[in-house]
């Protein structure tokens, strides 16, 4: 979804440049205070950036165990002590996820496990983390779903798409958003400028300029009236990073 943006190629960010500090202290009044206590056991030199993860990785650092770090121009992870479980080779890392990460390499992008063994070879134009069992992923401009096993179940036709949560995803088509189901069938068709995720039975949704909450049915539960809406501090930090790498 876009309110996920990290639908939109122009703010394809994610890949935090700058603003670590402050992005911390973004994290720290939202109430992450793990991400914090892990900087303060990395050194500098190593950590480039741990705060690449892409948007709506609804899990904790402590949860996750491996961070992923840049040094030099290659990424590995570490754990909580600072150790290297899986040793910098990677063009680009992500977060781990229902048990893999997103790595990209020459190009392209796959996912591997926490020895560092790849379970998806790489061969994604962008690919997503996987949520509810399915990652987005796109090949020549279009988007779909694919399983743990790299198959797909929702073949690539869509022009942008968000990751499911309660059972659906926003998908782009046409230049309006809609959401589907884990079949690929519209569940609310395409009618929307934006859209972010569903969160506990509303998804933020945005016509003309104007933010409001659809439940599933499609129905308005909070007419479109805000310039802005955040529905956690999830978004709130990705959003903060999004600023950052425009």
């Amino acid at each position: 979804m876009v309110g996920i943006k990290k639908h939109r190629q122009n703010k394809e960010g994610f890949r935090v440049k700058k603003g670590i500090i402050i992005g911390l202290i973004i994290v720290i009044t939202a109430g992450a205070t793990a991400l914090f206590m892990h900087y303060q056991v990395i050194s500098k030199p190593i950590v480039k950036s741990i705060l690449s993860e892409k948007p709506l990785e609804k899990i904790s650092q402590s949860e996750n165990h491996l961070i992923p770090v840049r040094i030099g121009d290659k990424w590995g992870f570490i754990d909580k002590t600072g150790k290297y479980v899986i040793n910098p080779q990677f063009d680009n890392a992500w977060s781990f996820t229902e048990g893999l990460a997103v790595v990209r390499i020459d190009g392209k992008e796959g996912f591997i496990n926490k020895t560092g063994k790849y379970i998806i070879n790489p061969q994604f134009d962008r690919a997503w983390s996987f949520t509810e069992g399915l990652a987005g992923v796109s090949i020549g401009g279009k988007w779909g779903f694919i399983d743990k096993t790299g198959k797909y179940l929702i073949n690539p036709q869509f022009d942008d798409e968000g990751l499911f949560t309660e059972g659906l995803a926003g998908v782009r088509i046409g230049g309006k958003w809609g959401f589907i189901d884990k079949t690929g069938k519209y569940f609310i068709n395409p009618q929307f400028d934006d859209a972010w995720i569903f969160d506990e039975g509303l998804a933020g949704v945005s016509i003309g300029g104007k933010w409001g909450f659809i439940d599933k049915t499609g129905k308005y539960f909070i007419n479109p009236q805000f310039d802005r809406i955040s529905q956690d501090k999830q978004y709130l930090f990705w959003r903060f990073i999004q600023s950052m790498n425009k």
